[in-house]
């Protein structure tokens, strides 16, 4: 009986030596993040109140702040968020379109030659650069939708190949920002804005989330 739990003793003791040894880069990872969105915040705050402030607000001596949050963005969840921006602008570009600024410009040149050619040197000399432009355009638009049509097939390569670690891995945070300031009718009004920050503390674009 006592070599029995002895031996029970033994086996709790390895189990919780274990289980310290598992938790403690845990608790170390989560202190680090904890540590970094401290240092991200701060500099987050900052940058709205001296530049955007200043800036964008009716008047910048009225605003207060509130609170700052961050939310983790993972790789995952960014290149999603990629892919569905260039898919809606694919979409807006789309050359099949008749909406889109290739084909409206495509029809622009047909109708163009389809006119009667001016007689005027001078009014010809003004067709002819006008028809150069539309040109141009075109091949402008050509060049935009082909290159959207890469970078949206290479981040959906990326995404597909990303591993369950890779997936996981926070690359940037979104910025909630609470605040005050007066209106044009000189009224306090609640505000909350957003906007991404990078951990190397890029700053993206502020919006505001109650327009």
């Amino acid at each position: 009986m006592y070599n029995q739990n002895t031996k029970i003793r033994t086996l709790l003791f390895i189990l919780l030596i274990v289980t310290a040894y598992c938790i403690r880069p845990a608790l170390a990872q989560d202190a680090n993040e904890l540590k970094r969105q401290q240092v991200l915040k701060k500099h987050a705050r900052s940058y709205f109140e001296s530049v955007y402030v200043p800036l964008h607000f009716k008047e910048p001596g009225s605003y207060r702040f509130s609170r700052i949050g961050l939310l983790p963005v993972n790789n995952e969840k960014a290149l999603k968020d990629s892919l569905t921006a260039y898919e809606r602008k694919l979409t807006a570009i789309d050359t099949a379109s008749s909406e889109s600024p290739y084909r409206e410009t495509i029809e622009s040149i047909k109708r163009e030659k389809q006119k009667p050619a001016p007689t005027d040197s001078t009014a010809s000399a003004l067709n002819q650069n006008w028809m150069k432009t539309l040109m141009m355009m075109r091949d402008k638009s050509l060049s935009e939708y082909l290159r959207v049509i890469k970078r949206k097939d290479e981040l959906y390569l990326q995404l597909n190949s990303l591993t369950q670690t890779e997936k996981t891995k926070t690359v940037s945070y979104t910025v909630f920002l609470r605040c005050y300031g007066r209106n044009d009718f000189g009224d306090a009004v609640y505000g909350v804005y957003y906007f991404s920050i990078s951990p190397k503390r890029d700053i993206g674009k502020v919006e505001r989330l109650n327009n």
